[in-house]
């Protein structure tokens, strides 16, 4: 019964175990999946844990596709700020002209109140894509904390799990020689 007990129960138990514990430590592979050799609650427990795996994969691949869509974010702000920076080169030039030339000052003053509209347009549409680059982060790091806390979860489950099989264990074979 122990030898039965020991390579039924007790060996996938511990891979299991080592392979949730690798994970949760930060050393395991996410892109491997626990070898299934059994159809029983071990074999059950294997298999769900594979397709949390999975899942846990798919999670990480949005996460890299968000942090893609980030960097054209951010790309798209820095194109914009650069903009900005041209945009105020050429009102400044527009206001050192207007000195010169009193003559067109009511005209270019009006053309610099147009231009410092435009800039504010597109300083509040720099300020609208930095709360969605802010909140899409919180979001990273909200997604990053839950998977964390599940994967911990289930270490802790499937140990008290070999706890008591363990305990189970001994006490048959303890039954056994009585």
């Amino acid at each position: 019964i122990f030898f039965l007990n020991r390579f039924i129960i007790t060996r996938p138990l511990k891979r299991v175990v080592a392979g949730l514990k690798a994970i949760a430590s930060g050393r395991g592979d996410l892109s491997r999946n626990l070898s299934i050799t059994s159809r029983d609650e071990l074999g059950e427990l294997g298999g769900w844990f594979n397709l949390f795996m999975k899942r846990l994969r798919e999670i990480i691949r949005q996460i890299k596709d968000q942090m893609n869509g980030l960097d054209q974010s951010v790309g798209t702000l820095s194109n914009v700020s650069e903009d900005l920076g041209i945009k105020a080169s050429r009102t400044h030039e527009k206001s050192r002209e207007t000195v010169e030339s009193i003559e067109s000052t009511a005209g270019k003053i009006d053309q610099i109140a147009q231009s410092a509209r435009r800039a504010t347009s597109k300083v509040a549409g720099v300020a609208r894509l930095s709360r969605a680059v802010s909140g899409e982060m919180d979001q990273l790091g909200a997604s990053s904390r839950d998977v964390s806390s599940a994967v911990a979860a289930v270490a802790t489950s499937v140990e008290q799990m070999h706890a008591s099989l363990k305990e189970i264990t001994k006490s048959t074979g303890r039954g056994a020689m009585v």
